[in-house]
């Protein structure tokens, strides 16, 4: 089965050095204007202008996909995310932007996130979560690592990987990270580590809820 797809306004290859890419390196994206991809049984073998790739033998009587007006590039696989997290931290986000500094956990934004968390149904909870992975499928992810550690309580930490298992491939692969994020006095953390392993991981490993475990 060939598929190809033709006329994209900007085709994004990114081609150039392996390897993180920095400074004035973000800026070489190798774009191709009025550019195709051929796929052939769901692997790209042509990218280049669409005029060259259209009188390719392959391309004859291949499916096509008219990307006219549209930018190309490849999937993001965003690494590391919080998908379920309670209400939005954008206030803290931008405060941070603006130069204000402090300990993550003194903002109160904290203590609401727990509370909304802990009395919000799996279902509420997956809805946000849906509509998050709704803006980010239109945004061009299609990956994407999803840590817990939001919960403070061993229900809330088991709904949240629940929710992050029954969205996986609709339509993202999401990736589940059992976080044990400690919250409290240092000299708590000992403690809590201690029931994170015993009441947490175990029923975490034995429902197959995630995939990773993150002792931050």
């Amino acid at each position: 089965m060939n598929t190809l797809v033709r006329g994209a306004r900007q085709l994004l290859t990114l081609r150039g050095a392996v390897g993180p890419r920095r400074g004035a390196e973000l800026r070489e994206l190798g774009m191709i204007h009025d550019g195709a991809i051929l796929i052939q049984d769901g692997i790209i073998r042509e990218v280049g202008p669409s005029r060259r790739l259209e009188n390719l033998h392959a391309a004859r009587g291949a499916e096509e996909i008219n990307a006219t007006g549209r930018v190309v590039m490849p999937g993001f696989v965003d690494s590391h995310t919080h998908l379920i997290s309670g209400p939005s931290w954008l206030d803290e986000y931008e405060r941070r932007q603006a130069g204000e500094t402090g300990d993550f956990v003194n903002f109160p934004d904290l203590q609401t996130t727990f509370r909304s968390l802990a009395t919000s149904s799996a279902r509420k909870v997956e809805s946000g979560a849906s509509a998050t992975v709704a803006a980010m499928v239109r945004h061009g992810t299609t990956s994407l690592e999803a840590k817990s550690g939001f919960g403070s309580n061993a229900s809330s930490e088991i709904k949240i990987l629940r929710v992050l298992k029954s969205i996986d491939r609709r339509p993202l692969d999401v990736a589940a990270t059992c976080m044990a994020e400690h919250w409290g006095e240092s000299q708590e953390a000992e403690a809590y580590l201690k029931w994170y392993c015993a009441q947490i991981l175990p029923k975490v490993s034995h429902r197959k809820l995630a995939s990773f475990a993150d002792i931050d």
